[in-house]
């Protein structure tokens, strides 16, 4: 019970601090950035994008690092 009032504390901060807002847009931006050529390239092959991409994003030290940049903002 208390775990739960902690949690429910905790996501009310949210709302107030910015710093996550801030990083999910810049999440959000930096992925649509990566997965832009692919979005066209499936376009053009009239396909659909399945969810198995996503653990192909940490390919290399190109997407790791700006990632964890957001992670460092959130701590």
């Amino acid at each position: 019970m208390k775990l739960l009032r902690v949690s429910k504390i905790n996501l009310m901060h949210w709302r107030n601090d910015p710093k996550y807002l801030i990083v999910a847009i810049y999440t959000a931006l930096y992925l649509w950035n990566c997965l832009h050529g692919v979005c066209n390239y499936a376009t053009e092959l009239d396909t659909h994008i399945h969810p198995w991409i996503f653990p192909f994003l940490m390919r290399g030290g190109n997407i790791i690092c700006p990632l964890m940049f957001g992670y460092i903002i959130l701590i």
